[in-house]
């Protein structure tokens, strides 16, 4: 289950708990309709950091298994264009929180300024988003072109690794 509320609903990790299904916790500043009015963090990385441990910890007080747990910055959902790159700079410090770490900023728009021509749909911005979110420790990445990513993430893991 992928919640983009991040399990707020008690109801959602009972259904969890219950379905023995994995569940992705993702940070959203807000709801839906309002997330990107104003969004405002004085440390957006250690805010975020913060909500996931609670919301894992809470997870796992309601019975949640703690290794169906999946932690999702939420990319995006609530945040600036540069609180999105802060982030990304920052995402090796949710690792301690000892869960895989799923990074989805294939075609994000707050791409779209860190190039000329501002356009985040471009296969270049995907492919080097998604290598420095791995190398930052993202362990799951949700792109849009599947294929290409996998052989460049092969490639990139062996330069890295030797493989």
């Amino acid at each position: 289950m992928n919640d983009v509320r991040g399990l707020r609903d008690s109801e959602m990790a009972r259904v969890v708990a219950n379905s023995d299904a994995g569940t992705v916790i993702m940070h959203m500043q807000g709801e839906p309709a309002t997330m990107q009015k104003h969004p405002t963090y004085t440390d957006v990385v250690a805010e975020v950091r913060t909500f996931l441990a609670l919301q894992m910890e809470e997870a796992i007080r309601q019975k949640v298994a703690p290794e169906a747990i999946v932690l999702d910055p939420g990319f995006g959902f609530g945040k600036t264009p540069a609180h999105n790159l802060e982030l990304l700079r920052g995402l090796g410090s949710l690792q301690d929180l000892g869960r895989p770490i799923l990074v989805g900023v294939s075609r994000k728009s707050f791409l779209e300024g860190t190039q000329d021509r501002g356009d985040a749909r471009r296969p270049g911005v995907a492919l080097a988003t998604a290598a420095i979110a791995i190398l930052r420790g993202a362990n799951i990445v949700r792109v849009h072109d599947v294929a290409e990513t996998v052989r460049y993430v092969r490639m990139l893991d062996g330069l890295l690794h030797g493989s």
